[in-house]
């Protein structure tokens, strides 16, 4: 485990920010804004990893709730691709067919893509 993010050899903390944008904008855009506060802005944990193949690094980091659950991750890769999905288990704010699970982002900053993962409502 690298001791800061700054030790990371490119700009992971301004994709990590950007990642956290992604996701909260998903949250607003789906009625779901309450729930943002949920992300917290720094990660309870990270670590760098070698590919054994091609030797490229990603930034792999946890973000943990106060009981030591496993809320999210989020993996950026030296390249700049990303992805991250973070637990919410909340019902769907306009839809009772559904159940929100997480939301989730991927891409390559600045055209992150984002989207809620829906599992269907029991009894609906």
């Amino acid at each position: 485990m690298t001791d800061t993010l700054d030790a990371v050899p490119w700009d992971a903390l301004g994709a990590l920010s950007r990642v956290r944008s992604a996701l909260i904008t998903e949250l607003e855009r789906r009625g779901l804004a309450e729930l943002q506060s949920r992300i917290p802005q720094q990660l309870s944990s990270h670590e760098l990893r070698t590919d054994p193949f091609d030797h490229s690094q990603t930034l792999a980091g946890t973000w943990l709730g106060s009981g030591g659950q496993r809320l999210g991750s989020v993996q950026i890769h030296e390249g700049g691709r990303v992805f991250a999905e973070f637990d919410l288990l909340v019902p769907h704010p306009t839809d009772p067919r559904w159940f929100v699970e997480a939301v989730t982002a991927w891409g390559q900053p600045p055209a992150l893509k984002s989207e809620l993962r829906l599992l269907p409502a029991l009894g609906a």
